[in-house]
């Protein structure tokens, strides 16, 4: 394999988001590594999963929903996307033109998806933790 054929198979790595940072709203700062597992336990109706919800929300600027327990995100982005795969894969384009993943009510414009797919890894778990 040639120098540039290594270079052109980096350029190909899929894109990934790792959340680097998380706080919440009584301001308890949860700072990640990269590759973390991130658990949370305890009681029914204690907030475990609105805190997906709610960093879902950090990336979709285009809403006006509040979020619950989370105040804000950071995440670290990695890889590119050449081509619509990933969208066609994991997405259907429903009545209103909006971009809507398999399996969800939710719908995103242009502008949001192009975050979302940056963050498809999150998608999946969403969408794992949602089925089960």
């Amino acid at each position: 394999m040639s120098a540039d054929e290594r270079i052109s198979d980096v350029r190909k790595e899929k894109p990934k988001v790792y959340l680097k940072r998380i706080t919440f709203n009584d301001d308890t700062d949860l700072q990640l590594k990269r590759n973390s597992i991130i658990v949370f336990t305890g009681a029914d109706n204690c907030g475990k999963s609105q805190v997906l919800k709610d960093i879902e929300l950090c990336f979709d600027k285009s809403t006006h929903k509040s979020k619950i327990v989370v105040k804000e995100s950071e995440c670290e982005y990695l890889g590119s996307i050449d081509e619509g795969s990933f969208i066609k894969e994991h997405f259907i384009i429903n009545k209103q033109g909006m971009y809507q993943p398999l399996g969800l009510s939710a719908s995103y414009s242009n502008e949001v998806l192009n975050i979302l797919v940056l963050c498809q890894d999150l998608v999946q778990v969403k969408m794992r933790f949602s089925s089960s």
